[in-house]
């Protein structure tokens, strides 16, 4: 049966995992175990010696005995209290993990409203810039970058948008409408003006002659 193990680190027990990490309980324990080791090999060393029999023989090895019961109770202490210490990192990290994402996620929804706000402005527009056809371009590349980064994070599925691409299409299906229409407006024949307010003013001109 286990006994009741002792404080580590200067702390009761209890307390171990609420004061250090995980990577301290580990290495606190591989140093006990290094020294576990020598005190067991001092206590061998002594029990098939030539002094095994005489008294000063004897006090080191019960001396040596009570160290490493000593040192058993606190790699117990540790071994218990690393679980308990691994869950609590896990928990901060997780949490930690959650709250990156969730300000990633803001800046993503940030970055694609003004996407989209561009977008919506150039493609009303007669013809974008170059300038504003390559910031087009970068906030679709920042989407990408942030949108990627939570996927990998999450294994979501993520699908990135070619802004420029997708308004190179539009423009191209405005010019195509643009032609349609310019087609239907071709007439078959010349219109008839006559009726036109201007065209009276327009034969009083051709009549004029100057005097010779």
């Amino acid at each position: 049966m286990r006994k009741k193990a002792v404080a580590v680190f200067g702390f009761p027990r209890s307390s171990v995992t609420d004061t250090v990490t995980t990577e301290q309980i580990r290495r606190e324990h591989q140093t006990r175990e290094a020294q576990r080791a020598v005190l067991v090999s001092e206590r061998q060393a002594l029990a098939h010696g030539e002094l095994r029999g005489e008294r000063v023989a004897i006090d080191r090895r019960r001396a040596l005995a009570a160290n490493i019961h000593r040192l058993d109770e606190e790699l117990l202490t540790l071994a218990d209290a690393l679980p308990t210490a691994i869950a609590r990192e896990q928990a901060a990290c997780r949490r930690e993990r959650d709250r990156i994402l969730a300000e990633l996620r803001a800046t993503l929804a940030e970055r694609e409203q003004a996407r989209e706000t561009l977008f919506a402005t150039l493609v009303a527009a007669p013809l974008p810039t170059t300038d504003e056809m390559q910031a087009l371009r970068v906030i679709g590349k920042e989407c990408a970058d942030i949108g990627f980064a939570i996927a990998k994070s999450t294994g979501e599925t993520f699908d990135p948008v070619d802004p420029l691409q997708s308004l190179r299409s539009a423009m191209h299906d405005r010019h195509l409408e643009f032609d349609k229409r310019w087609r239907q407006t071709r007439p078959s024949g010349k219109p008839d003006l006559t009726a036109r307010p201007w065209r009276a003013t327009i034969e009083r001109l051709r009549a004029l002659r100057e005097p010779a």
